[in-house]
């Protein structure tokens, strides 16, 4: 992982970040490592894994678990960070998130960094005791998705 980032303050920031991390499928990028410094101090274990040969792979992906009491339930976050590229219809760069008033542009925002973003953001206050929780989220499903989900089920 490289350095740590701090932890986002809201679902804006966190996608925000996110955002900033090109990743252009099947290539995950440093968006993995923004992910894992924002879950781990929420006390996930969290693992990457490399799988697929070319030219649909390499695809990394990630699972995320906090484990909440034997027999509790269990919650699972499923997504995907990779995004389509980016094309010439944009008039601001696609991996420099900006805000215009209630909106945030930039590649990834609705499909579907910003929903990832919301799904770490919701469980920071989620009591471990509840129940596990955990995240799997793959860098593949804009292109041929066959070693994202598939692999990770």
């Amino acid at each position: 992982m490289s350095e740590a980032a701090p932890a986002a303050q809201s679902v804006a920031d966190l996608a925000e970040a996110l955002i900033a991390c090109p990743s252009v499928t099947p290539a995950a990028g440093l968006v993995f490592d923004c992910l894992e410094a924002q879950l781990a101090p929420l006390g996930f274990s969290v693992h990457r894994a490399v799988t697929g040969e070319p030219p649909d792979g390499p695809v990394e992906n990630l699972f995320a678990i906090r484990e909440g009491p034997e027999g509790s339930r269990h919650f699972a976050f499923a997504g995907h960070v990779d995004v389509v590229p980016p094309g010439d219809g944009w008039t601001s760069a696609p991996f420099a998130p900006e805000r215009r008033g209630d909106l945030l542009y930039g590649r990834g925002a609705v499909d579907m960094k910003g929903s990832i973003a919301a799904m770490v953001v919701a469980v920071r206050d989620f009591p471990q005791e509840a129940g596990t929780i955990s995240f799997s989220i793959t860098a593949d499903e804009e292109g041929p998705a066959a070693y994202g989900t598939k692999v990770m089920m």
